[in-house]
Parts: C-alpha cells; sequence; structure tokens
C-alpha cells in the first residue's frame, strides 16, 4: 500500500477520540474551516510522531488521491492546497509491484487456486502454502490480499459507518471474504447492498486472511 508522509503544524497532538465505529487521532489548536481539530481516520494512519511542535503521521496514499473528509466537514487535500504553511506532504512511498496487470492478474490466479469457496479453512490453506509455496511468495501473497482488502474497506468504508451492519471483525471477515472468492467477484461482484447482504445473513467464514499467520 502506497503511503503519504503528512506533516501538520499543530501546538498539541491529543491521541484518539472515539466516534462512532470509527476511532480518530485528533490535532487541536489548528486553524480550519468551522473545526479546531483536525481527525484522521486511524483505518488510515500508518504512523504518528510530535517532534518540535510538529505533528508527522502516515497516511495511505489513496486517502489523498480520494479527497476523503476530515471529519466529513471538509477535504484533506484541499487543506493542503490552500494552507501549505500549516499542513504539507513532506514524502511519499514507492507505488506497489503489485500495481503491474500482468502481475495483479497472476496473484489473483494464486488467490483461486487456494479454493477458499469450496472449502473455507484457513488452517488447511496455511499447510498447503507451506508445501507449495516460498515464504518470499507467501508474503507476497499476503501483502497483495492485504492491499485488495484496505482498497475494499476504503471503498465503502462510510457504508459500513452508516448502514453496513457488523463489528471491526467481522468487517474484517467480510472483506477478506470478498478477497479470497477471487477476481471476478472483486471487481464485478461487489456492492452496498451485497456487503449488506453478507453481513446480516453471515454469508461468510472467519478469516481467509488468517491463512497467512
Amino acid at each position: 500500500m502506497q503511503t503519504v508522509v503528512i506533516e501538520v503544524d499543530a501546538k498539541r497532538y491529543v491521541g484518539l477520540s472515539f466516534s462512532g465505529k470509527s476511532h480518530y487521532i485528533r490535532l487541536t489548536n489548528y486553524e480550519a474551516p468551522e473545526k479546531s481539530s483536525v481527525y484522521i481516520p486511524v483505518s488510515v494512519a500508518e504512523s504518528v510522531e510530535e517532534v518540535d511542535g510538529l505533528v508527522r503521521f502516515t497516511v495511505k496514499k489513496w486517502w489523498i488521491d480520494n479527497n476523503k473528509t476530515i471529519k466529513g466537514i471538509w477535504k484533506v487535500k484541499d487543506v493542503i492546497d490552500r494552507h501549505p504553511e500549516r499542513i504539507r506532504i513532506v514524502s511519499e512511498s514507492k507505488p506497489s509491484k503489485f500495481a503491474d496487470e500482468e502481475i495483479e492478474n497472476l496473484m489473483w490466479t494464486h488467490v483461486s487456486l487456494l479454493n477458499w469457496e469450496g472449502n473455507p479453512d484457513y488452517e488447511r490453506i496455511r499447510k498447503e502454502l507451506k508445501k507449495v509455496y516460498s515464504a518470499e511468495f507467501i508474503a507476497d501473497l499476503k501483502a497483495f490480499c492485504t492491499i485488495k482488502q484496505e482498497e475494499l474497506k476504503n471503498r465503502f468504508e462510510s457504508d459500513w459507518l452508516s448502514s453496513i451492519p457488523g463489528s471491526d471483525d467481522g468487517w474484517g471477515d467480510i472483506t477478506a471474504e470478498c478477497d479470497a472468492r477471487g477476481q471476478d467477484f472483486y471487481d464485478n461482484g461487489i456492492n452496498v447492498e451485497k456487503l449488506t447482504h453478507m453481513a446480516t445473513h453471515m454469508l461468510y467464514t472467519e478469516n481467509f486472511m488468517y491463512s497467512f499467520l
């Protein structure tokens, strides 16, 4: 997952606050439209540190690219564009090696070969992976599936917070299930109605991502 490091001129780093189903990193005393604080969802923050009055945190790049709102009122990219003296991008990681279409298709092929739908048993898959693949390839496959799961969580985050039922663990199980069902399902079979139906009727098995532990 490609990341961006953002630096904020903030007098005080408060820590975590809780709102609905999502935790936020809160930076106080920040001059922003209609707000005295910056709120960053923990789900998109990789790390946070404070050095000499500046708060530096790493966020997933899609959060910037998709122009997500902060606390539902103003948009982080707009603030970066309008106030570069107060909040700025200081570095950016390299794109994922899975961005190449041929490599992505290859990884999806290996996901399908795990046959989760036919036999959703992560202990079985874990054993089969160790028999067939190198540790390096297993790590790559885990990284690929994690990226796809995170992209799905981002795509439907607002729907999960507002209407899709379930806990944090359940949301993790469902999004992992979407990975496990393969490329066609992932690319063409997912929408809010489908996810809600899966959550309501528990049409998923815990948890495909455990296959890589």
